[in-house]
């Protein structure tokens, strides 16, 4: 039960398939093992859900979804409710609805209501690390129970101080395990299971197997790609949030116009001179241009997959580079 006074937070499915049905009473039993798993009151337990109840509602009952299928019914998963706002939501202040359709220089650059490019380099390393500190014991206790497979902003949530600085506070909590799988079976299902979660946090190695089926993941001369896929899907789509809320936060100072630029490239040419290297403010210029390039790939075909289909964008990727330039 949960403690006098808290809010607890009511999760109704009315599941149409039975393995839509199994998937919602595993999202409660992992919540379940993650509540033994992380001790009560300790940091890493409040960056996740706490399972309170859960339970069977029969299909005569008529839920907010509407009716149940025959045969099926419904499943109420009762947690606690945990305070801050969808990740994404509050980077760059529009739903996940808005950036279906959100053309991808307008992301990057930083809708209006966003906070893209709010912060300086120390604020946004902050900000990072901070995300990865405390997701790390919640995805090491995950990690023999289930894998997550939908790591992404818009099922993190995020409070932050208002002051800025080194008084600047962050917590983070991760949601959603409604597609989790069972960690000791996903090792020897994987080849059979559909490719699940949001498309910018796919590895390359869930597009080859969107595009051409396991055998070829399983034959592919590196076999890295398969061990990454079965192995660290959540690792994978974590540290991309990680670098998409560094690079989203940082004001490069690039970024202001070409008189920065052009100073940047004056120190990178004397670091060269004295034989140092490049300058880190080039450095980290370099870095960003890539991520952006990337993170627009990773945007075009999210936004493709959710208007146009996955057969759609398979035919796609199979056609054209495009799934070369991502593994590589």
């Amino acid at each position: 039960a949960s403690e006098e006074g808290a809010l607890v937070a009511l999760k109704w499915s009315t599941p149409a398939r039975r393995e839509l049905f199994e998937a919602c009473m595993l999202e409660a039993e992992v919540l379940k093992q993650l509540a033994l798993a992380l001790p009560e009151g300790s940091a890493a337990a409040s960056r996740v859900p706490r399972h309170v109840a859960h339970g069977f509602v029969s299909a005569a009952v008529v839920g907010p979804m509407g009716p149940a299928a025959v045969g099926q019914g419904h499943v109420l998963l009762a947690m606690s409710k945990l305070e801050g706002r969808p990740l994404d939501q509050w980077l760059y202040g529009v739903d996940e609805q808005c950036l279906k359709t959100m053309p991808v220089q307008q992301l990057l650059r930083g809708p209006p209501e966003s906070r893209v490019s709010s912060r300086d380099l120390q604020g946004a390393t902050r900000a990072a690390v901070a995300l990865l500190l405390q997701m790390a014991p919640v995805f090491g206790a995950l990690e023999s129970i289930a894998v997550h497979r939908d790591a992404s902003a818009h099922n993190f949530l995020v409070r932050c101080s208002e002051a800025e600085g080194e008084a600047e506070q962050w917590q983070f909590a991760v949601l959603d395990f409604g597609l989790a799988v069972r960690a000791s079976s996903w090792k020897q299902e994987w080849q059979s299971r559909n490719i699940a979660g949001d498309p910018r946090y796919f590895m390359p190695a869930a597009w080859m197997l969107l595009t051409y089926g396991h055998k070829y993941i399983e034959n592919h001369p590196d076999q890295n790609f398969k061990r990454h896929y079965r192995d660290r899907i959540d690792h994978f789509a974590v540290g991309v949030l990680a670098m998409e809320v560094f690079f989203a936060l940082w004001r490069c100072p690039e970024a202001d116009g070409e008189q920065d630029a052009a100073a940047t490239a004056r120190a990178t040419a004397a670091h060269h001179a004295a034989g140092t290297g490049s300058a880190p403010a080039a450095t980290l210029a370099r870095a960003r241009a890539t991520w952006q390039a990337y993170w627009s790939d990773a945007m075009r075909l999210f936004q493709g997959f959710h208007k146009d289909g996955a057969t759609a964008i398979r035919q796609a990727l199979a056609r054209s580079q495009a799934l070369s330039q991502l593994v590589e």
